[in-house]
């Protein structure tokens, strides 16, 4: 025996001799152990070796008589078991706990017949791994062969529905705004655990974490926004930390709880039990406009075109206008670009050198660098003064053009990348008076920048070039592939459906002339073949007032047919005895991919103003200008693309003589769409924001089919219904649903079904899977798509686990049940065995009894009613 402690009464905490190991003394004088069931010695400590009284048989008889299957000697009536608990028992200062059912049973026998040879009670232990521990004083009673038998009740702590060894389970996560602040709600079960007055019982123990780029931040649990929903389920608030983008954030719920490693006093330590659900928040708006404020520092969002409507109360809209930048400076944000899921944008600000990230979903910037109490920006290289940005298709890199000088600034944007939120290259270009405006060609794999000395040049940025041998470029991956000279200069620049065509403008305030080009290369990078179509801006003679002039940005629609021209007008606007009709508009352009585009219409030119860019939304219905005005305010204008394309499509109307809109009154939005949207700040980006992905939804249907495969798997597996048994052809009748077998919670009712039945469905489910695993593979530009690159190493591992299970043969029979917890579920039941038996109490039924019959069976016992 080693000398260690058992609990007393309120959880005080005695000297006591603990039972470590048996032996028989030999006719030679030596003690040979007989360790099972017994632990044995396993630690250092102070031992004792002590005799059974006389008359008492020997240790391996009492072990041999405890541990008989059918005994019934041991008759204990608790809720704890084996893996939530220590159990024990302890008489006259010597004790055992016991980690087994075997154990249990031999210890107890043994310490019953001490129990009755020194007439002392024998008290009955339990230790739960979490919560207060428990004693209770047993009958003991000699039977008929003279063999004591031990029954008592032993009631462990009650956690109602929570399993406090369980992590939180998480359901959902749902985005909302309190005082145009970001609070989250968390929805899921088991999240506290049900032990008043301990650790881990309010939700103010609670902890959160957002994990970012293998990095994990802390949030703020808000208990008084948090509630009970019962049923062991929740609904709580938290803040995350302003260092992180929400919609790359894997959210993590955890419960601090006190739990003992072992059953000794000082075997305990605070663990946090931590959900493992890949909960991730995505946008729940459908198109949003973002324009960068340049006077103001600003980023405007515009969601009146997004088909979700926000709050009515206005405490719990999301804030429109960002601050971006150091609000003791002018940082002066430009261009715009926006993560292919919508949850990040990307603003370079000119005058400080930095790039600002904005959380789209919290609608506020990131801050860039926990370490500091600033919210902090990406730096870029000294001296830098960044225009435009443009992102790949892969959300891996922003390339960032420099307004100044030849540079292009490579920043990695993937938050699974170690370099996250770094510059990890400069492409040097010989501009040597800088660049404008920067593009990446459709499938991603070529860079182009317009210059203020008339090139547009091109840069490989395919990531299938990316040399493998170190010192080595053969692709010139990351490196200046050619430049072409435009006539009459380079400005505007977007891509266009054909992934080897690129559109243009010149920008030039003093002709029109090949103000629009087609740029068409080859796809390697070693002979890129440029060439070059151009058509004038002119819709008359370039002398009225409606006219497009100076193009300085350009979009095209999904299918090619279109293009859209910002012409800024900024000449006739601020010449001498301007004309005070002049103004900027947008020019629509036929054909642009064709052999001959031409510009055919534009809208109404808008006195003073200098349109500057032009865009399209999410879903191509509305074309977006921006329109900033001399004195340094602004303005967005909205135009319904459909009615556009319907009037230039009509032969009847004049085009050229007046602007589009006047033709046709339906281009101008009405009713919930504004057709002007005032804006301010002197407005230059300008770009949608829209989470649809046709890839990334398939991938999340792919992800969500896996889960429930796996569910199917894990339910056949564990059969809580024993319908293997019970049910197993589908043509069988129905059964009544039990209680789980596991012991699992579940919320189901009604026919649990057959064997067969859950065997078809599981099968039915795989060939779903397997369905939408091959229209990935058929999919343009998804098979390319590293599931990785969306949502990081849990969205990876999702996805792999769902291909596993679409080559998972469903289980053929249920798992081998566990002795041990089919006995803690009988006891949950309220059942106990004795003598051979498994007795329920007089008036079970239902449910509930058939249960305990299944369990009978299992256990191989007979189900008899106690009087």
């Amino acid at each position: 025996m080693r000398k260690g402690s058992l609990p007393g009464e309120a959880d005080s905490w005695n000297e006591t001799w603990l039972i470590q190991e048996s032996g028989v003394v030999g006719a030679d004088g030596y003690i040979r152990t007989t360790s099972p069931p017994f632990p044995g010695v396993t630690e250092s400590g102070t031992y004792t070796i002590g005799l059974l009284p006389a008359g008492m048989p020997s240790v391996s008889s009492i072990v041999k008589t405890g541990t008989q299957a059918n005994s019934g000697l041991i008759n204990l009536s608790t809720n704890l078991n084996f893996e939530n608990s220590y159990l024990g028992a302890k008489t006259s200062g010597i004790g055992a706990v016991s980690a087994t059912e075997n154990q249990f049973e031999a210890t107890t026998s043994l310490l019953a017949y001490l129990a009755q040879s020194s007439n002392k009670p024998l008290e009955i232990i339990g230790i739960p791994k979490v919560g207060e521990t428990v004693v209770t004083t047993a009958q003991v009673q000699l039977n008929t062969q003279g063999v004591p038998t031990v029954s008592a009740v032993l009631n462990g702590p009650d956690t109602g529905l929570a399993v406090p060894l369980e992590p939180p389970s998480l359901e959902s996560a749902q985005l909302e705004f309190s005082n145009s602040e970001p609070v989250i709600f968390l929805t899921g079960s088991n999240f506290l655990n049900g032990l008043n007055g301990n650790l881990g019982a309010s939700f103010g123990d609670l902890k959160v974490d957002f994990k970012v780029s293998g990095k994990s931040y802390s949030g703020t649990v808000v208990p008084g926004l948090s509630s009970s929903l019962g049923e062991n389920r929740y609904k709580v608030a938290i803040k995350a930390p302003i260092s992180v983008p929400l919609g790359e954030s894997e959210i993590v719920l955890s419960r601090p709880q006190k739990e003992r490693f072992g059953p000794g006093p000082l075997d305990s330590d605070v663990v946090k039990r931590s959900s493992f659900e890949d909960i991730q928040l995505k946008p729940v708006f459908s198109d949003l406009i973002l324009v960068a404020q340049r006077n103001s520092d600003k980023i405007q969002v515009i969601d009146a075109l997004s088909s979700v409507q926000s709050p009515p109360d206005s405490q719990q809209k999301p804030p429109k206008d960002l601050s971006v930048g150091t609000s003791s400076v002018t940082d002066r944000p430009g261009l715009l670009a926006v993560t292919s899921n919508a949850t990040r944008a990307y603003v370079p600000l000119e005058y400080t050198g930095r790039v600002a990230m904005v959380d789209l979903l919290a609608r506020r910037p990131v801050d860039a660098d926990a370490s500091t109490a600033t919210v902090d920006d990406i730096n870029l290289p000294s001296g830098a003064s960044p225009g435009a940005i443009s992102i790949d298709p892969w959300d891996n890199y922003a390339y960032i053009s420099d307004s100044k000088r030849g540079s292009i600034y490579v920043l990695d944007v993937n938050p699974d990348s170690p370099s996250y939120n770094q510059v990890v290259q400069t492409i040097p270009v010989n501009a040597t008076s800088g660049l404008r405006q920067i593009a990446i060609s459709s499938d991603g794999r070529k860079l182009f920048a317009t210059a203020a000395d008339g090139y547009i040049y091109a840069v490989n940025i395919d990531p299938e070039d990316k040399p493998s041998v170190p010192n080595s470029n053969p692709r010139k991956w990351w490196e200046q592939i050619g430049k072409v000279l435009t006539p009459t200069g380079a400005w505007g620049l977007a891509a266009t459906p054909d992934q080897l065509k690129m559109v243009f403008t010149n920008g030039n305030p003093n002709t029109d002339g090949s103000g629009f080009g087609v740029l068409t290369v080859k796809d390697d990078p070693l002979n890129w073949a440029p060439t070059t179509l151009y058509t004038n801006l002119t819709l008359t003679n370039n002398t009225n007032v409606f006219e497009v002039n100076e193009g300085v940005a350009v979009t095209m629609t999904a299918d090619g047919k279109y293009a859209f021209v910002a012409g800024r007008n900024s000449k006739k606007i601020l010449e001498p005895n301007a004309n005070p009709l002049a103004g900027g508009n947008i020019g629509i352009i036929q054909d642009p991919l064709g052999p001959n585009p031409k510009l055919v219409a534009a809208t109404e030119p808008v006195p003073g103003v200098l349109t500057n860019n032009v865009t399209l939304s999410g879903d191509g219905k509305y074309l977006i200008g921006s329109y900033p005005t001399l004195g340094g305010g602004g303005s967005a204008y909205v135009f319904d693309v459909e009615e556009i394309i319907k009037t230039v499509e009509n032969p009847a109307y004049a085009l050229k003589t007046r602007a589009v809109e006047k033709f046709n009154p339906n281009i101008i939005p009405n009713g919930n769409i504004p057709a002007v949207i005032a804006i301010g700040g002197n407005p230059l980006g300008l770009i949608a924001a829209a989470p649809d992905d046709p890839c990334l939804t398939l991938i999340e249907k792919i992800i969500a089919l896996g889960k429930e495969l796996k569910k199917r798997f894990d339910d056949l597996r564990l059969d809580d219904q024993d319908l293997f048994n019970r049910r197993y052809e589908i043509t069988d009748p129905p059964v009544p649903r039990i209680p789980p077998l596991s012991g699992r919670r579940t919320t189901v009712t009604g026919d649990p079904g057959s064997w067969k039945g859950h065997i078809k469905k599981y099968n039915e489910v795989k060939d779903d899977l397997k369905k939408l695993l091959k229209e990935r593979e058929e999919m343009d530009n998804c098979d390319d798509y590293d599931p990785d690159g969306y949502g990081g190493s849990t969205m990876q591992d999702a996805y792999d686990q769902a291909l596993e299970y679409s080559q998972k043969q469903p289980p053929k029979e249920p798992d081998i049940r566990n002795r041990s917890s089919l006995l803690a579920r009988a006891n949950e039941l309220g059942a106990q065995v004795r003598d051979g038996a498994l007795w329920v109490a007089a008036g079970v039924g239902g449910a509930v009894l058939i249960a305990l019959e299944v369990i009978a069976r299992l256990l191989g016992l007979d189900l008899r009613f106690r009087p």
